[in-house]
């Protein structure tokens, strides 16, 4: 996050490729988003320090110079990232139980840590596990923004900038509804009540968190059938899919 603040001009592009972006081109630079980020970058650190509401406030006064609103801004997103009794119960499947049949992770549904670039493959894979927890008589919960080899919290902080979701009234609301759209969109079927979406602030980080309940029919997404397996997705082949479906959903 700080690397995008950063790196603005070629002479950094070394610094930002080692902090995992392609180079300066990666960098934030219009004013608004810039701000978001710093407010956000500020916070984060308060909240690794800490701090209380009271005591980030006392730190934020002592800087006369620092607009108001840019105070507003920190302790506002200060506010969001603030942990909720969920948090902590999320954290200890992340880092306790790992993916598996009940638990998939991904980190996001529109940036690329590997390119720095928006990529379509990223909300795809999003969908595929939204159908595999439908398929499943048990359902299951995927968690945007956390990263799998080795496992640890990213948060969705990335996918907000580089979906263009900074520039929304409401980013996270804005983001949670164009994913739950995707899913609803792309997958056959009623589906839309099955789906409950809300975010966490885990380890400082934003984690969206979407909660899938079993379809009473087959999903499929262009055809194909994906289900949950011990260690994670699976698709299905044809006829394994046809027997599949018998015994799921016409036994």
């Amino acid at each position: 996050m700080a690397a995008k603040l950063i790196c603005t001009t070629p002479e950094f592009d070394a610094l930002a490729q080692s902090a995992g972006l392609t180079g300066h081109q990666d960098a934030v630079t219009q004013d608004d988003a810039r701000a978001e980020l710093r407010a956000e970058l500020d916070a984060r650190v308060a909240h690794l320090y800490g701090l209380t509401e009271t005591e980030f406030a006392h730190v934020l006064e002592g800087f006369p110079i620092v607009k108001a609103q840019v105070k507003t801004a920190a302790l506002d997103a200060f506010h969001m990232q603030q942990s909720d009794p969920d948090a902590a119960a999320i954290e200890a499947l992340i880092f306790g139980q790992g993916e598996g049949r009940h638990l998939e992770f991904k980190r996001g549904a529109y940036h690329n840590p590997f390119t720095g670039k928006h990529d379509n493959t990223m909300l795809t894979n999003v969908v595929e596990a939204a159908a595999s927890f439908l398929n499943s008589p048990d359902g299951g919960t995927l968690l945007l923004g956390i990263a799998d080899k080795p496992v640890r919290v990213v948060g969705i902080e990335d996918d907000l900038v580089t979906g263009n979701f900074t520039k929304q009234e409401d980013p996270e609301d804005t983001y949670g509804l164009a994913v739950t759209q995707a899913i609803t969109g792309r997958l056959k079927g009623h589906i839309a009540d099955l789906l409950t979406l809300s975010f966490l602030t885990i380890q400082g980080h934003r984690v969206c968190r979407i909660a899938v309940r079993p379809a009473v029919a087959p999903v499929y997404l262009q055809g194909e059938m994906y289900i949950r397996g011990p260690k994670g997705k699976l698709k299905l082949k044809t006829d394994e899919a046809m027997e599949y479906v018998k015994r799921r959903f016409n036994s």
